[in-house]
């Protein structure tokens, strides 16, 4: 995989104009929302320096408008796809905090879990793992038992 954003791997985007002009014009865009700009008036600026400049003039200068809405249309896509990855994480990580917190106070039923113990179970990130811990904090009779079947302590 190259990194195309312009500036970086000049030697490749200098052998292909179109790929060079290309980088230019997002890095552009990028560089006009990072000023603030909403992304329409990014784009715009953008599409104006470039034709100034005779960068990607051929294809601006006709198809001005379908670049604009393809461009909107794809970066609206890629923060939908953002936004919904987001929510996928967040629903995972709120399982996850779930069943750790389950855990616990299974193990608050028979015992008092240290704040290490309650730690290491809060910061656990596998759900098969939490899953598994679960199963064995329904059956422990001691805290102790617990930190033994999950290998924090050794049998005594």
């Amino acid at each position: 995989m190259l990194n195309i954003h312009y500036g970086h791997n000049m030697e490749l985007l200098n052998k292909c104009k179109r790929l060079h002009d290309y980088a230019y014009f997002v890095g552009e865009v990028n560089g006009n929302m990072s000023k603030g700009y909403s992304l329409e008036k990014s784009v715009e600026l953008a599409m104006n320096k470039c034709e100034d400049n005779d960068i990607l003039a051929d294809i601006i200068g006709k198809h001005r408008s379908e670049v604009f809405h393809m461009l909107l249309f794809d970066r609206k896509l890629y923060e939908q796809g953002l936004r919904e990855e987001g929510r996928e994480d967040g629903i995972e990580e709120g399982r996850l905090t779930d069943r750790a917190e389950a855990i616990i106070e299974l193990l608050e039923d028979i015992g008092e879990p240290s704040e290490a113990l309650q730690n290491i179970i809060m910061e656990q990130t596998d759900m098969q793992t939490l899953r598994e811990w679960f199963k064995i904090a329904r059956k422990a009779q001691s805290v102790e038992y617990f930190e033994a079947q999950i290998g924090l302590v050794s049998h005594r």
